[in-house]
Order: C-alpha cells, then structure tokens, then sequence
C-alpha cells in the first residue's frame, strides 16, 4: 500500500503535499483504530480552527489548506495537497500554519514535502550534516513540537550506502528513538527563517487597488474574494481565441460598472498590472492621463477574466473525477507508470482478478486525494450560478461595500536594481564568493543576468502605454512567467 502513496509525490507541478501522524506512547495503552480516526478527527477540527482566523480574507493562489482522514501504509493520518502555481507564500503560509499545530499537539508528527522534495532542507543549508542530500533525506524530515528533526543515518554507514526511509521505517524510528533525532538550534533558524513576519505576513500578502469592473463583479468578489485568483489567472492565461468571449462580454456587460475597492495578492496585481491588450469593443476607456485610466484599465482585465472564467462553464458537470475519465488524465497515467515501476502490480497481468483489485485500489487512492483538482472550468459554473440566482447589488449596497476601504500604495513595484542585487549578494552570492566555488558564483552570475533584463524590460514595459495585441505576447518586453520570477526574487530578498 506505501507504493500506492509515494507514486502520488511526484503529482502534479506546483504542489504542497503534507501528511499528519499520531505518535505511538510507549507508556500508553496502544489506541485502536477507531480511537486514533477520532483523535485525529478533532485534530484536523482543531488545525482548521487554528488555522481559520489567519486564512479568514486570505486569497489562495490556486488552492487553500486542508486535511482528510486516510490511512497510509496502515496507519491513519490526516493528509492534504495544495496547488499554489506561481504563489509560493500559499507554500510558506501552510508551513507555518502547521508549524503551529505542532505546538498545540507535541504528540504529532508532521511531514511537509513539494517538487523539489524536502525543501525545508533547501532552505537550511548550511546547517545540514554532511552526510544528506536528496537522494537519501526521503521521510527523514519531520516537524514535531514546533522543531524540525532529522533521522539521522546509521553511525556505521558511509555516505553512499545512506538511503531514504520508507514511510513504515521512518514512523517507527519516531516512537522508539525520537531522543536521537538531529535537530539542532541553528537548523530551526535557517529551516525556518521565511516564518518570521507570521502570521502578519499573511496580511502584507495583500493588496487594494481601486478598479472600475461590472457591477456583477463587484457583487461576486464582495460574496467570496478568493474568485479574484481564478479570474486573474484565466485573464493571464488568454489567447486570442478565449478571447472573443470578451467581444460581446454577454454575462458582465461593462455598461453598468462601479469603482470598488478590491483585494489582490501581491504577486496578481504583479501580474496584472504588467499585461498589455487592446480594448474589446465593449469597454471605453479614458485617455491615459486621466485620474481614473488606472482603475478603468485594471477593472477592464479583471472583467474580461471573469467573462473568460465563465464562457465554458458549461463544458464541465462533475467537480470530481469519475474513474472512467482517468484514461484520458495525464496526471492518473504518470502515476500508473510510477506504481508499475514501484512493482505495485507484482505480477499480476491486465485484465486478471487480482490486477482489477489492485487497479480499482489505485483509482480509488488517485480520486480520494487528487480528485478535487483545480479545475477552473468549475469555479466558472459557480460563478454563473451565483449570477443567475441573486439580485443585482444596488448602488447603496456598494456604497455601504466599499465604505472606509483604503487603496494601498504600489510603491513596493518600484524596485532599484542595483539595491536589489546588493540585497541578493548579501542573501547568496556571498557564500559562493567566501567559499572559492566557481559553479555556484557562476550560476549566481547568470540569475543576476536574467534579473536584470527583465527589470529592464519591465521598467520598459511600464514606460509604454501603448496596448498590445490581444492576448499574451510572449516576445515582446515582459510576461506572465517573467513576473512570476521576479515576484519570486523580489520576495526571497526580503
């Protein structure tokens, strides 16, 4: 059954998988199964109430914390996966969050893994043993009371014979040798550094510009905020046939806008703010040098983006996956192939009893945890449902809506490159100029490099008030992924 588990870590890109566990206390009557379920029931209540006053108007990127009751290699856990696409402080935030459930709970054991593996340990470098490296740190990494512990290898082993732990081997060393695990002060500081500002943190991840949008936008982001990522993302991610949904704008008419006060994270309005596209017919926009050419133009986006989210709604009815649509899912076949691979499957031969049993186990294992993907096609259809079945928000209802909302500074945009770079030596470079290692000062060089174009190309970009084409134009100044990028430096250097 681990194999069936551990096929799934690698599904899909852009992920946060993490897995709760129950410590096993030696001076305790051993808990059954139904017992543990239970307790580990009012845990999962307990972290989303922990949880629930710090994520209350937090947009996530893609996906929002959460945990489910399974059981993983015969022992039960709590489990979940989150999509944060481009948002990597969705990644930081549940770190955290479950960080502090650790404090709450020392009879937990946490495991928090992405894409790129353990990358707690990326973060702690400096203050690792010698001895671990990802191909052998594999269930050795393991929060527990608000530390980060490591198992540490056999005494006798030598470097190359240190392999990673198997899930059953590594909860089993927890409950009968935790005093051994390595978990050092310093290791605490590097591994959790990004954690300081929380949870204010997850405050200064938003930010409020004034947008001029339909007044059935306005109305949908007052009911659930969160429905700013999706529309965002499906307005970044046009072409110019998605597009022609917004010649007609048929379910959020332009003619009827209102200027509202709405709430981004840092990295969308990042992301906004840098495309460029001609007008569709419906929309008229001031001349630049208006007041109001900034809200107008943001509210044009964010509009053509719900129109986009919306336009084919209808192609999807199910918000899970039925077993007979995993054949065409690309996600379901790599992970087949992974269990194939694991020798999840013995020897069994396709279409026999057994290999039946074992495929249903794996579809049902698939479905369960991958089952809710992020599927925008259905965030749509809600939306248009919302649409179809209230009234249309008054005037005064919007008045009294945006009452005291202030508009924040995007001052923070505005970024020296040369302060930038300083910042950056004194966070990396450095320690590849200290230690003499030429791949490192190397690859730190060529960061630099497409750093600096693309500030280069954004304060370009930002100088032109000239519109593109319609859609994202790849090759010329800046893009989607380009601001994601820099996003991403921009925060690691804070």
């Amino acid at each position: 059954m681990e194999g069936i588990f551990a096929a799934l870590d690698s599904l899909p890109d852009d992920c946060v998988e993490y897995s709760v566990f129950l410590a096993d206390d030696a001076s305790a009557a051993v808990l059954d199964l139904d017992r543990k379920c239970a307790r580990l029931e009012q845990i999962r209540d307990d972290a989303l109430d922990l949880a629930r006053p710090w994520t209350k108007d937090y947009i996530w990127q893609r996906q929002p914390f959460t945990l489910r009751l399974l059981e993983l290699s015969d022992e039960p856990c709590l489990r979940g996966v989150t999509e944060f696409g481009d948002c990597i402080d969705d990644e930081w935030f549940i770190v955290f969050i479950l960080r502090e459930l650790s404090r709450r709970h020392p009879d937990l054991y946490i495991r928090i893994a992405d894409n790129d593996g353990e990358f707690l340990l990326i973060e702690a470098a400096d203050a690792l043993p010698r001895w671990i490296n990802p191909d052998n740190a594999d269930n050795r990494v393991w929060i527990i009371n608000g530390e980060l512990n490591i198992i540490p290898a056999i005494s006798d082993d030598d470097d190359d014979s240190i392999s990673s732990l198997n899930l059953t081997d590594a909860l089993h060393f927890l409950n009968t040798s935790k005093s051994t695990l390595f978990h050092p002060k310093a290791l605490q500081t590097a591994a959790f550094s990004r954690l300081s500002d929380y949870p204010s943190a997850a405050k200064s991840h938003i930010h409020r510009a004034k947008a001029t949008v339909p007044r059935r936008v306005a109305q949908i982001l007052h009911l659930n905020k969160s429905y700013i990522a999706p529309a965002c993302e499906a307005f970044m991610l046009r072409d110019p046939i998605s597009m022609r949904a917004c010649s007609s704008m048929k379910n959020f008419p332009p003619s009827d806008s209102v200027t509202v006060t709405v709430q981004f994270t840092r990295l969308l309005y990042a992301q906004m703010k840098a495309q460029r596209i001609v007008p569709p017919a419906p929309f008229k926009l001031p001349e630049p040098s208006n007041p109001t050419y900034d809200a107008a133009e943001l509210g044009m986006k964010l509009a053509c983006g719900f129109e986009l989210l919306c336009a084919g709604s209808g192609k999807s009815t199910k918000n899970k996956q039925r077993r007979s649509d995993l054949a065409s899912d690309p996600r379901f076949n790599t992970y087949l192939s992974q269990l194939k691979r694991e020798g999840f499957f013995d020897s069994a031969k396709p279409n026999s009893p057994k290999y039946d049993v074992l495929m249903r186990e794996a579809q049902k294992t698939y479905l369960t945890i991958c089952g809710d993907e992020y599927v925008p096609l259905e965030i749509g259809k809600e939306i248009i449902s919302m649409v179809e079945s209230m009234p249309p928000a008054t005037d005064e209802d919007i008045r009294q809506w945006d009452h005291g909302q202030i508009e924040d500074s995007d001052s923070w945009l505005d970024v020296d490159f040369d302060d930038f770079v300083k910042t950056m030596d004194s966070l990396n470079g450095s320690a590849a100029l200290e230690n003499n290692d030429t791949a490192e000062r190397e690859e730190f060089e060529q960061l630099q490099g497409k750093a600096k174009d693309l500030f280069q190309k954004l304060n370009t970009f930002v100088g032109d008030k000239e519109s593109g084409l319609d859609g994202v134009t790849f090759d010329e100044y800046v893009n989607y992924f380009d601001i994601s990028f820099l996003y991403f430096l921009l925060t690691s250097s804070q």
